[in-house]
């Protein structure tokens, strides 16, 4: 019986570290877990964010080619009427 009862109280001694042992094993998934989501939020704002400049940055490009264009045939268009001018003086 003493034998018996001495196995039982060993096997539940064992059961309950092997609780222990899974409960913080449990705790630290849960942990890392979170951690991770965490993590993957902030990855997401940073997303999000670079996005936006991306967004700006595009726009901000366009305008300034727009800006270029528009002053390349300014300086086509007084080459042009220079070059006339040019051209009338020397035929005089």
């Amino acid at each position: 019986m003493k034998q018996s009862k001495a196995s039982t109280e060993k096997a539940k001694q064992s059961l309950e570290q092997a609780n222990n042992d899974l409960s913080a094993e449990l705790k630290q998934a849960v942990t890392a877990r979170q951690e991770a989501e965490r993590r993957r939020k902030l990855g997401d704002a940073q997303l999000q964010e670079t996005g936006v400049r991306l967004a700006e940055t595009e726009a901000k490009s366009a305008e300034l080619a727009e800006k270029v264009t528009k002053l390349q045939v300014f300086i086509y268009v007084l080459q042009v009427h220079t070059q006339g001018t040019h051209d009338e003086i020397t035929e005089k």
